[in-house]
């Protein structure tokens, strides 16, 4: 089993560049900010651009329109 300790233990990983998990946090990568989510594949590919509870999720057209993100 792995731990992750910085960062950068979490950067090449494949649950970085898929699914955001780019930040180590208690021995752990997370989702820990936007910017963690926003070059993955989920959301590239599946919308799911914000960081919550150390997962990248979808946003609500409500927060879409609010940020200036969405897509017309």
């Amino acid at each position: 089993m792995c731990i992750a300790q910085l960062d950068s233990d979490c950067a090449p990983s494949y649950g970085c560049r898929h699914e955001g998990l780019c930040t180590a946090k208690d021995g752990q990568c997370v989702a820990e900010t936007d910017g963690d989510c926003k070059e993955s594949s989920v959301c590239k590919d599946g919308g799911a651009c914000r960081a919550l509870q150390g997962r990248c999720v979808k946003t609500g057209d409500t927060w879409c329109v609010n940020q200036g993100r969405c897509l017309s």
